[in-house]
């Protein structure tokens, strides 16, 4: 359980009482010193060992195993490690990273022009005849890109990118065709014209997907042996070599595989949506591409796989940022308020009440109070414990939440992890 909220009637009075223990004598004590101390461990513990907290008194924690205890993420995330930063991963399959040679969202106004590489190549692409970004049918974003299969293509040029020999690479891309036209269809290629060779990943009259490459023409060509792209919807496309090993997948189910694949190296322009083969725009995809990435010196995939649910993003770091819990109903007027955070300095060391700050709020996040921390110890796993004791709040109510916030962030400098935290009231 991500988080668990603890109505005790085991602590009441300032007596703690062992109706659910053995029959051992319990000696009456005041607890108000010890709630923090008892929250800590137990926050701890349930980080640690991925279970729900001990019985607490009023009081609620998260360990962040999912986000079903955040309310609102600004400028930072909740990550599978169980932890929240503002230092954001790139997501499944390596997002955009210096394997990208390009990127291309196809983002834009509606019969738009212009498409933005948003790799660190920045290839300036050029289009003609009639591509362009529409609006009306995209896969992730604001656009995509569409074309007419009629002298339609993005182009760029010659770049070492291009030039896979017999390395690792990958080329996926969200595809939407309206028609089959006789001939292929081609998504990406580097292929002049002429019988000059070069290489072309496309889509064919029978809905086969397929990969030619060569020095000479025609080239040696590599199909998928069933039909499995239809026009009317989004398709997730894929080729890769992994190796010795070539792949091609459709909605991540591997298609084609061959143990033995060379890409040559062709001195001529890069196309998208299209072939120079027959000249510019020749061979031409009708449809929507979207969210193309090229990558070089790594296989993305490696096997069957789940298309990725968003458009890929750029590992970052947020210098600032912050979150905020969800709203508990308390049983009475909650006008004194504590908290107990766990954190790593992942990189750098955090600051308390600066680089990491806390706040309480009784009444839903409308006020919030400052929660002072102190630091309270590191468990020998470098993880830090910060409490904030008897905080008393000017705008009492029945409904507690926190929020933290991170400042000075920066990647490899000041990195703060959030890993729990407990709020008491």
């Amino acid at each position: 359980m991500a988080r668990t909220t603890i109505r005790s009637e085991d602590i009441t009075d300032g007596q703690v009482k062992a109706a659910d223990l053995a029959s051992d004598a319990v000696t009456p004590f005041d607890d108000s010193g010890l709630r923090n101390d008892i929250s800590t461990l137990a926050l701890h513990s349930a980080v640690q060992n991925n279970q729900a907290a001990y019985n607490l008194s009023n009081a609620f924690i998260d360990q962040f195993e999912d986000d079903t205890g955040i309310d609102t993420e600004t400028n930072c995330d909740r990550t599978s490690g169980e932890y929240v930063s503002t230092d954001i991963s790139a997501g499944p399959f390596g997002g955009i990273d210096t394997n990208t040679v390009l990127m291309l969202h196809m983002d834009g106004a509606n019969d738009g022009t212009t498409f933005t590489d948003s790799s660190d190549s920045s290839h300036t692409m050029t289009a003609a005849g009639n591509a362009h970004t529409d609006t009306a049918i995209k896969k992730f974003g604001t656009a995509s890109y569409q074309g007419d299969g009629s002298g339609d293509e993005l182009s760029t040029p010659d770049s070492t990118d291009w030039d896979f020999d017999t390395g690792n690479f990958t080329i996926d891309a969200w595809i939407y065709p309206i028609s089959l036209a006789v001939g292929q269809n081609d998504i990406v290629a580097q292929e002049p014209s002429g019988d000059a060779g070069g290489w072309e990943f496309v889509l064919r009259e029978s809905g086969k997907i397929s990969m030619a490459a060569g020095t000479s023409y025609p080239p040696t060509t590599y199909t998928s042996g069933s039909v499995v792209v239809s026009t009317g919807s989004w398709q997730h496309i894929a080729a890769e070599r992994d190796g010795g090993t070539f792949k091609m997948y459709v909605d991540g189910v591997e298609r084609h595989s061959v143990s033995s694949f060379t890409m040559p190296d062709i001195a001529d322009v890069f196309t998208v949506g299209a072939s120079r083969h027959g000249g510019v725009g020749s061979y031409g995809f009708d449809g929507y591409i979207d969210e193309l990435r090229i990558s070089k010196g790594i296989a993305r995939f490696g096997g069957a796989f789940t298309p990725p649910t968003a458009a890929y993003v750029a590992a970052s770091t947020s210098a600032t940022g912050n979150f905020t819990s969800t709203t508990e109903t308390a049983s009475s007027t909650v006008s004194t308020m504590g908290i107990v955070i766990l954190y790593k300095n992942d990189s750098g060391t955090a600051t308390l009440d600066t680089d990491l700050i806390a706040q309480v709020s009784a009444n839903g996040g409308t006020n919030y109070t400052s929660a002072p921390l102190t630091a309270a110890g590191t468990f020998s796993t470098g993880i830090n414990i910060a409490v904030a004791n008897g905080v008393t709040i000017s705008n009492t109510g029945t409904t507690p939440k926190y929020k933290i916030s991170f400042a000075n962030q920066s990647a490899g400098v000041k990195v703060t992890q959030v890993h729990g935290v407990a709020l008491l009231y």
